[in-house]
């Protein structure tokens, strides 16, 4: 009897025979091997024209299929389906699109992917939305925050709206750290809105980059307080953290669950409308306002609720805003779960993360008792008919819904708080089993807890009085009263109350259909009869009870029409006598039908009723349905159950429907029904693995007892019915390893009536066999073993790697293997992306024809596969073979990075099985990073000199030598690269040089001041340095007659390229760095000085008496020339005064001329003597000696073409930066100075105006002890010697500065006291190059251009960039400045 092929047999219901039809697509049966029958054959509506069931729909029994929402398939009627069943990401839970969300993409294959609408006016997911698509309202197209602006008020059903938000305004809003009503900086809170935060800066600055690899930080979230709290009280939650790594700064989402208890916002609300005055009709744009999180289902209370916000919002709430409310009367704990859902990292291979807080909420025993109704009882009351108090049994009416209840008096474990209770009706009675089975009033005083008298409530009956007006009110009052005996436990707080509650009852008349009831009070209707024993069953236990108003016999007794029916089985009764049965119906038919007034049917034929069945019907479930018919009410039909006994005394059933086990772990198998009406039955019990799956199973009685999987061991039993209740429940069962399907156990019960032998195991040889066996039963077991699907595997042999900077061709990365058991044949997912770094960076990859293109899927490949241009992320899929096999070749993953390019960045590897099989909702991923770090190659640099064509570079005398704009540095291919590095030396041949930089850059400078300098710093600033050297000739140049006019030296500059060097020290041996130099020279000439000729006597009397008179005093100096060097005198006498002639070196004449050496001329002039013409002349004459040096050393200082006033030949000295010292070498040198201009020339720049001084260029600042009065000095003289010092010759005599607000200052004191000097009028900006020159000369050019004079009174002039901008007169006839009189500059009259 096996059912053929291409039919479906079921059984009919009237015969019980099977009925056998072909299996037809579309008749609307699913039989046979259909999936479904939706009766046609169309596809497209979920089931297909073979009746299977299609993709995105799921069909029930009768055929009906509906698409599945929330499968990631789109079938029609949906309008979207994103692949889940949650609401607030566009697609809702039953498959609509979302208010302010669009949805696009779906198939019945593809999910769809929704985003929100910009410019609807909903704010959903976007920074803001005002309901347009226009800018500069604050809202940009893109629905942004425009910068300025700030946007608030938004939500899913409302728009936003923007506002200009201001500096200043004492509002923080927008982008503004801080806000304190002003935009003044230097308090705080900048003019920008910005936090200030105190810098500690120094003359240097130093650019550093530093690389920081992060270290991932797991998900946590922590609350380790003790939290305790009262009953009815809520409870703030506070210091609840969330940390990790945030992969969503913009959203993080979380669920809050509160077990006795709930999550509240009402105290939220409450304090800010009550503080702010804030009275929002949306209550939930309220809290969003407050909180700056969204609750998802939003309710102001709840036990489960998801909440998403911004990372730092979400830390907030949790931090501050956490209000916990318990259940009313509650005292316990209550337990709070806090579980990220996304947005944060979680630790590897972590399935949550999440925090349980427990809050104890203590007794405050405040609660009085109370007497509870439930909803019914308060609305309705009690409704009890006319008699119902009944003759038989308790009667009366039960009062349901009526409890007490004390909750403070039920924490007293002493027992010295109890209730005692007090009930009474006003009338009728009052029954209580146990206490009184006789109506009374009111029932004695009870004493007991609140659960003890409710259970003693619950059985109390009400019993109305025989005589009393129908529909009439009755009042049944209940009294508790606390009673107190205090002992050492019993709490102080608690308090003797009392309350009372009054119920309602209703007596109605007794007006309706004849019923049957069960003699305990049970109703018969819906009963449960368990037949047991032997054949025939007695029913004795049935009560009839009827009405009186229906058709009457000669008795007066009211006429009863009775019918039984059985589904299965045989109706007798035990007294039939008198009775005639109806409808030709008879005893031992299954249809009973007869007529008795409701005395006899009371206590005759319905007193004893009989059921017997057949053999073949036993273990079955029969319906009996009894219909009772007095005439005049409906006729009631009362069913009920007949449970037919075991045909072996015991039956086998199974209601755990299909079990459920995940792979590789075990389940219980829970629902073998096995039960018996004699608990003494003994029987044995075999679990049965299905051939070829040698499963494992086993009796666990603790969860905790771990035993090593054994395949193939079956469970056997033996025990009586009782003892076999106890161990069943306890089976479990695991499939074998690696298994998952479905599969069905076979449970084999067999009845045996030799016990012992059973209990024994096998018989032994000899024994005796059982006297008795029954067939045995058999259960088969439903088992389905969900596939669990193991992660995939994904070994890196290298994960961190270095490559070089500008590779020729894409760089091989480490090989990958993947493995994953449960894949198979089944593609995986390979992603690899780049993160960070430059946008440039690429990876390159071949052998990709054998696996399908996900991302990007339009690349083209070569001819051998490879991809014709690099991507920044690629995502194909293939099998785990074929990947690995291209591992073994160039198939491996390859990088290339961006030209010129050097850093850290990652590559992410994502590994997804897709479920291996097992469907999208089981797909898990294995990630690794490689982390590479491209390291700089050092180019070579290139160093070129531009001024070949000006060289050898000149000097004269001691001054400065700039060089500026000649040594251009190139960092070659590294010219981009703003970290690289360099290191520069600049050496001159001669150690007496000193080498300084002009210009200001943030270099680190070494031995500056000396022949070499060492120059380090970032490449665009060590360019910077080198644009201008200044050069000083060596101290003691020129000081010795015996010197050359003119003296060389050489100069190279040697610059090394050092890469990407930050703070680390300048290696040692620089030889293996690329390099580049250049070499040039310069010359240093004598400046040629004028003679100095000295006459210690101005005026010479003499008379007739002495014809010759000798002109004595004279005297030649010369500090740059030889005694043998040749001068030219001229002395000549006055051709007005006349009177005579003079006679030197021989010779007599009124003028002479001749050529000496310098040391004979002094010779020579010792014996100059004037000659009287006779000896009658007198009168005044005058001789006149000039001496020239004829040139012969050195050049003349006409060769400075900027030189100021160079008609007065002024001694001149350059400055390039710095403060300087004159100091003379020669004191009699200066003696000159008494008719001749003395300059000092500075080219300078205002630096900063917040700075005490000035340092120009590179010269070190002033000694700390030369505190000045002035503020940015540019020129100042120095003391002579420490005597100086110690005399308080420190006070410099001539100083030269800016002011603060950018002004020239020239001071000059003399050792009198006098000053000359003042403000100029130029004002300096800040970093602007000036010329500068103060002039002090004896005769006022300036003041008075038109007269010429030999004036005492001469000027000091301040000149900038060569033209006049003030000048001061000298009005003393003679003063002294300088440190020590007569050492620096004099100036005197007479």
């Amino acid at each position: 009897c096996l059912g053929e092929n291409g039919f479906a047999c079921r059984e009919d219901d009237t015969s019980g025979a099977d009925v056998c039809k072909p299996v037809v697509c579309g008749d609307g049966d699913a039989d046979g091997t259909e999936q479904c029958d939706d009766g046609n054959n169309r596809s497209g509506d979920g089931c297909s024209a073979v009746c299977e069931v299609e993709s995105g729909y799921a069909c029930n029994a009768t055929g009906f299929c509906a698409p599945q929402c929330g499968d990631g398939r789109r079938a029609p009627p949906e309008a979207c389906d994103d692949g889940n069943e949650l609401g607030g990401d566009g697609c809702a839970p039953d498959c609509t699109v979302e208010e302010g969300f669009v949805c696009a993409g779906g198939t019945p294959q593809r999910r769809d992917r929704c985003h929100s609408i910009c410019g609807d006016g909903r704010r959903v997911g976007e920074e803001c939305d005002d309901g347009n698509r226009a800018s500069g309202d604050g809202c940009s197209p893109q629905c942004k925050v425009e910068a300025g602006y700030v946007c608030d008020g938004g939500s899913p059903f409302r728009a936003d709206t923007c506002h200009e938000f201001h500096c200043g305004d004492g509002q923080v809003e927008g982008g503004e750290e801080c806000d304190d009503f002003n935009i003044f900086s230097g308090d705080g809170c900048s003019a920008d809105c910005v936090v200030e935060r105190r810098i500690t800066s120094t003359s240097s600055e130093i650019e550093v980059s530093v690389d920081v690899n992060q270290l991932p930080q797991a998900c946590r979230i922590n609350n380790a307080a003790v939290h305790v709290s009262e009953e009815d009280v809520v409870y703030h939650l506070p210091h609840t953290s969330l940390t990790g790594d945030i992969e969503n700064p913009e959203e993080v989402r979380l669920s809050v669950s509160v077990l006795n208890g709930s999550l509240t916002l009402k105290p939220i609300l409450q304090m800010w409308r009550e503080r702010y005055g804030m009275a929002d009709a949306n209550t939930e744009a309220l809290v969003k306002r407050v909180t700056g999180v969204s609750f998802y289902p939003y309710a102001e209370v709840t036990q489960e609720v998801t909440v998403f916000g911004s990372a730092m919002s979400v830390d907030s709430y949790l931090r501050y805003l956490v209000y916990i409310a318990p259940e009313p009367d509650f005292v316990g704990y209550s337990l709070v779960t806090f579980s990220v859902q996304s947005g944060v990292r979680f630790n590897y291979d972590a399935e949550a993360c999440e925090e349980q807080v427990l809050i104890r909420f203590a007794d405050n025993f405040n609660d009085p008792p109370q007497v509870l109704q439930s909803m019914d009882l308060q609305e309705y009351g009690i409704t009890c008919m006319e008699n119902a108090g009944g003759t038989k049994g308790p009667g009366g009416c039960p009062i349901p819904g009526l409890s007490v209840y004390d909750p403070d008096c039920a924490q007293v474990v002493d027992g010295s708080c109890f209730l005692r209770m007090e009930i009474s009706v006003t009338f009728g009675g009052l029954v209580l089993p146990g206490v009184s089975n006789e109506p009374m009033a009111a029932l004695p005083p009870m004493d007991g807890h609140h659960p003890g008298l409710s259970a003693a409530i619950s059985r109390m009956r009400y019993v109305p009085p025989d005589a009393y007006p129908s529909m009439e009110v009755v009042e049944l009052k209940v009294r508790v009263d606390r009673v107190i005996q205090p002992t050492v436990a019993t709490p102080k707080e608690l308090l003797v109350l009392s309350a009372e509650g009054v119920v309602p009852i209703v007596v109605a008349p007794q007006d309706t259909a004849p019923t049957l009831r069960w003699a305990n009070g049970d109703t018969f209707h819906g009963s449960l009869i368990q037949i047991r024993g032997e054949k025939p069953y007695v029913i004795d236990t049935l009560v009839f009870e009827g009405p009186g108003l229906g058709s009457q016999d000669d008795g007066g007794n009211e006429l009863i029409v009775v019918v039984f029916k059985a589904s299965k089985g045989s109706w007798f009764l035990g007294n039939n006598a008198g009775l005639y049965f109806e409808n030709r119906t008879s005893e031992g038919d299954s249809l009973l039908q007869f007529r008795a007034n409701t005395s006899y049917l009371r206590n005759r034929y319905l007193a004893d009723v009989r059921y017997s069945w057949d053999d073949d019907h036993c273990s079955n479930l029969e319906e009996w349905n009894v219909t009772l018919d007095d005439g005049r009410n409906t006729p009631w039909v009362l069913r009920a159950m007949l449970s037919l006994p075991e045909c072996q005394g015991y039956s086998l059933g199974w209601s755990g429907g299909e079990v459920t086990v995940q792979e590789d772990s075990s389940a219980f198998i829970q629902g073998i029904n096995l039960t018996s009406w004699d608990e003494s039955i003994f029987v044995t019990v075999d679990v049965r693995h299905p051939p070829g799956l040698p499963g494992d199973c086993l009796v666990v009685f603790w969860p905790d007892d771990v035993t090593p999987f054994e395949p193939g061991r079956e469970c056997h039993f033996d025990g009586t019915m009782r003892e076999l209740a106890e161990v069943l429940p306890n089976m479990t069962y695991r499939p074998p390893p690696e298994f998952y399907g479905r599969l069905e156990l076979e449970v084999v019960v067999q009845r045996t009536t030799v016990r012992d032998a059973v209990r024994q195991g096998a018989p032994r040889a000899g024994a005796k066999a059982p006297l008795h066996q029954y067939p045995a039963k058999t259960l088969l077991v439903p088992v389905e073993v969900a596939g669990e699907n193991d992660p995939p595997e994904l070994d890196i042999a290298e994960v961190n790697l270095a490559l070089a900077e500008d590779p020729a061709e894409p760089v091989p990365l480490s090989s990958m293997f993947v493995s994953d058991i449960d894949a198979s044949d089944h593609p995986l997912e390979f992603t690899f992306e780049l993160i960070g770094g430059h946008p440039w960076n690429t990876l390159h990859m071949c052998e990709l024809r054998s696996v399908h293109m996900v991302d990007p899927w339009e690349l083209k490949l070569d001819e051998d596969g490879c991809l014709t241009v690099g991507v920044p992320r690629l995502s194909f899929r293939a099998s785990a073979e074929v990947f690995n096999s291209m591992q073994r070749g160039p198939g491996r993953l390859q990088f290339m990075p961006a030209h010129n390019w050097h850093g850290a960045l990652v590559v992410n590897v994502v590994v997804d099985d897709l479920g291996s099989g097992l469907g999208l909702s089981q797909r898990l991923v294995a990630s690794r990073s490689v982390n590479l770090v491209v390291e700089p190659v050092v180019d070579e640099p290139s160093l070129t000199f531009s001024c070949g064509a000006q060289t050898p570079f000149v000097s004269y005398g001691r001054a400065c030598l700039e060089i500026r704009e000649c040594l251009h540095l190139s960092a070659g291919a590294d010219e981009g690269d703003e970290e690289t590095s360099m290191w520069a030396s600049v050496e001159a041949s001669d150690p007496g040089i000193s080498i300084s930089l002009g210009d200001d850059a943030p270099v680190r400078i070494e031995r500056e001041g000396t022949s070499v300098v060492f120059i380090t710093g970032l490449y665009a600033h060590v360019r910077s340095a080198l644009r201008t050297l200044i050069v000083r000739p060596p101290a003691n140049l020129f000081n010795d007659v015996r010197d050359p006019d003119s003296v060389s030296f050489d100069m190279s500059v040697v610059v090394v390229a050092l890469g990407q060097l930050f703070n680390d020290p300048v290696p040692l041996d620089l030889g293996s760095f690329p390099r580049d130099d250049v070499a040039f020279d310069f010359v240093f000439r004598r400046v040629n000085q004028a003679p100095q000729l000295f006459w210690d006597v101005g005026h010479v009397t003499a008379s007739q008496l002495d014809p010759v008179v000798s002109l004595v005093g004279l005297e030649v100096q010369d500090p740059d020339a030889h005694e043998g060097d040749l001068f030219e005198v001229t002395v000549a006498v006055s051709r007005e005064g006349g009177g005579g002639a003079v006679r030197f070196a021989g010779t007599e004449g009124e003028h002479i001329s001749k050529r000496l050496p310098l040391k004979r001329l002094n010779e020579e002039l010792e014996e100059l003597r004037f000659v009287f013409q006779d000896d009658v002349w007198r009168g005044a004459t005058g001789v006149s000696v000039s001496v020239s040096d004829l040139g012969s050393r050195g050049w003349t200082l006409e060769a400075y073409d900027d030189m100021f006033h160079r008609e007065t030949k002024p001694q001149v000295l350059t400055l390039r930066g710095g403060t300087v010292s004159f100091v003379p070498e020669d004191a009699r040198r200066y003696h000159a100075l008494y008719a001749k201009d003395f300059t000092w020339e500075v080219y300078c720049k205002r630096i900063a105006p917040a700075l005490a001084y000035t340092t120009l260029g590179t010269t070190p600042a002033p000694p700390a002890q030369a505190t000045l009065p002035l503020e940015h000095e540019l020129a100042r003289n120095a003391p002579l010697d420490d005597a100086a010092d110690a005399a308080g010759g420190s006070r410099p005599r001539f100083s030269l500065s800016i002011d603060r607000q950018g002004q020239l200052a020239v001071l000059m004191v003399s050792d009198a006291g006098h000053r000359v000097g003042g403000s100029g009028n130029t004002t300096l900006g800040v970093g602007e190059w000036r010329h500068v020159a103060v002039v002090v000369r004896r005769e006022a050019h300036t003041a008075l251009p038109e007269l010429r004079r030999d004036a005492t009174s001469g000027e000091v002039a301040l000149y900038v960039d060569g033209i006049l901008d003030s000048a001061w007169p000298l009005p003393y006839e003679q003063a002294f400045y300088g440190p020590d009189a007569g050492s620096l500059l004099v100036l005197a009259g007479g």
